[in-house]
């Protein structure tokens, strides 16, 4: 964006925020100037027309860990020859992303960066948003197979993306239930069962659930969906099923 004199620049710490899936685990936000796009891993692109030059460009970019379905090195290459994002994550994914020649900064668990973006214009205005690192352990597929370096996002203080986790041991409940108004919740995957599922939303609370982690079900709306909105009801919490590449102010 163009530099705009600070004399003429209102700072912006509010504002609504949209999202849209990408499918499986791909989330974007738009909130202020902010354009965060959230593991478009290698599921997204599977028996999909969507293509990685398809996604929208972003300013940043958050990767939860170094599974395919959430880091895809091809897929980022496309990606960043449109975008120039900063890159967060953890030092897992920085590795993976080093051998593909492709730069990062580390967001370690319980960090929070603060990042600013300029509109352009006459009524240019100064926009901050901050991200967080959330300790969470990956969920355990089998005893042989080592957990991966994971770490969460708490974006705005209002989502909270929480990569392949849905227990509550590591998070510090306390301040996090109260923020997190947002939550995508996986709703399938190997490592966990859709109780756990639905049992982290409960003990959440937030106001709405976007399910993730679903894009290689071929009918997520039976059972995974149906479990979540019937499991849900009068909790206070909304189950909201986005449409790929269909967006929701929130």
């Amino acid at each position: 964006k163009m530099a705009t004199p600070k004399s003429s620049i209102s700072t912006i710490t509010t504002s609504s925020m949209r999202i849209t899936k990408y499918g499986h685990s791909c989330l974007f936000i738009e909130e202020g100037e902010a354009r965060i796009l959230i593991d478009p891993g290698s599921y997204v692109f599977l028996d999909s027309a969507l293509r990685p030059e398809d996604l929208p460009e972003s300013n940043v970019l958050l990767l939860t860990h170094e599974h395919p379905d959430h880091t895809y090195p091809e897929a980022l290459k496309v990606i960043l020859q449109k975008s120039k994002p900063i890159i967060l994550t953890n030092p897992g994914v920085q590795k993976v992303l080093r051998d593909n020649s492709i730069d990062s900064a580390m967001l370690a668990r319980g960090e929070e960066r603060k990042l600013s973006f300029r509109s352009s214009g006459s009524s240019a205005s100064e926009y901050q948003i901050s991200i967080r690192g959330i300790a969470c352990e990956h969920g355990l597929i089998a005893e042989h197979i080592p957990r991966p370096d994971h770490v969460g996002f708490l974006i705005a203080n209002r989502l909270l993306h929480p990569g392949d986790c849905v227990t509550l041991r590591n998070f510090p409940l306390p301040w996090q239930s109260e923020l997190a108004t947002i939550l995508a919740v996986p709703v399938a995957a190997p490592w966990m069962k859709i109780s756990e599922g639905l049992e982290f939303v409960k003990k959440l609370k937030p106001k709405f659930a976007i399910p993730i982690h679903d894009g290689f079900l071929k009918w997520p709306q039976r059972p995974w969906y149906t479990v979540f909105e019937t499991g849900l009801q009068g909790t206070g919490t909304e189950f909201v099923p986005l449409k790929i590449g269909k967006a929701r102010e929130f």
